[in-house]
């Protein structure tokens, strides 16, 4: 991988309200982590102005019947890999429930936060409908994902092979933007390299790039209909940050879900009788 990531605050350095924000992130959209897109948004000083918008829309009940039809978009498949080519490289036993529950997370997430950026850029008038109460939100599931690697941590192979991986997956510009979902297999490169074989056929032939653009202008929609208004961001920076993020979250999603066939995650829209 080339060139500087694009500028984010961590988790670990966050502090005072940048902090707050983390926590109400990770209560609202359920997970014991702070998405990428808002990490970025934090390092230049958008995050507090988006979040005031985006924080009620996506407390609001809604989202799970929306975030679920973005998901539901996705019509790519990835046969699965052969549980013995998987214990071959270490994927078995807890890695290899961590690694479900790793892409259980992201692709409960990935919608959510494609809603999020697809309003501020696109507004959304508002439905009327009330806030809910945000002291009823749950606490963050336990998901039990793996770990995130850092990207200064990455050997050579680790970081050529994220590098090859995100290519075709973001959209170019100033700094380069690493889906958060590939670091958390980074710190075994043979299995992340086995996950991206049986991928990229589909990213190759550009049945990746179809689905994401269907899943994109399905957000489009169900944003319009977020019950809070939204009003777009307007500095030329931040928008074209948010671009960039619309393009990748949307391909995202759709790795998301092949991923979770390669490992044999069937989700309950698949099941048949």
């Amino acid at each position: 991988m080339s060139g500087a990531a694009l500028p984010e605050i961590s988790e670990r350095d966050a502090t005072g309200r940048v902090a707050e924000l983390y926590e109400e992130i990770r209560s609202t959209v359920g997970l014991p982590l702070v998405n990428l897109v808002y990490r970025v948004l934090a390092a230049t000083d958008r995050l507090d102005a988006a979040w005031a918008q985006l924080g009620p829309n996506l407390r609001d009940p809604g989202i799970q019947s929306a975030a679920a039809a973005l998901v539901g978009e996705v019509r790519a498949s990835s046969p699965a890999i052969p549980s013995a080519a998987l214990a071959t490289v270490g994927l078995h036993g807890d890695r290899l429930a961590g690694a479900r529950s790793t892409l259980g997370a992201y692709m409960h997430a990935n919608p959510r936060n494609l809603l999020a950026v697809t309003a501020l850029l696109e507004e959304a008038a508002g439905t009327g409908s009330e806030e809910p109460d945000a002291g009823s939100m749950p606490a963050p599931a336990d998901w039990g994902i793996l770990p995130m690697a850092s990207l200064d941590a990455l050997d050579e192979t680790a970081s050529a092979l994220i590098g090859e991986m995100s290519a075709p997956l973001v959209s170019p510009g100033e700094g380069a933007l690493v889906p958060s979902l590939l670091r958390h297999f980074a710190d075994e490169p043979v299995q992340l390299a086995m996950l991206w074989t049986s991928i990229a056929p589909s990213v190759e032939s550009g049945a990746v790039a179809e689905e994401a653009e269907r899943v994109s202008k399905r957000a489009i929609e169900l944003a319009a209909s977020f019950p809070c208004t939204v009003a777009p961001l307007e500095d030329e920076l931040t928008r074209k940050t948010l671009v960039r993020f619309r393009f990748t979250l949307s391909r995202m999603i759709v790795v998301g879900a092949l991923l979770e066939q390669a490992l044999g995650v069937r989700r309950p829209d698949q099941e048949t009788a």
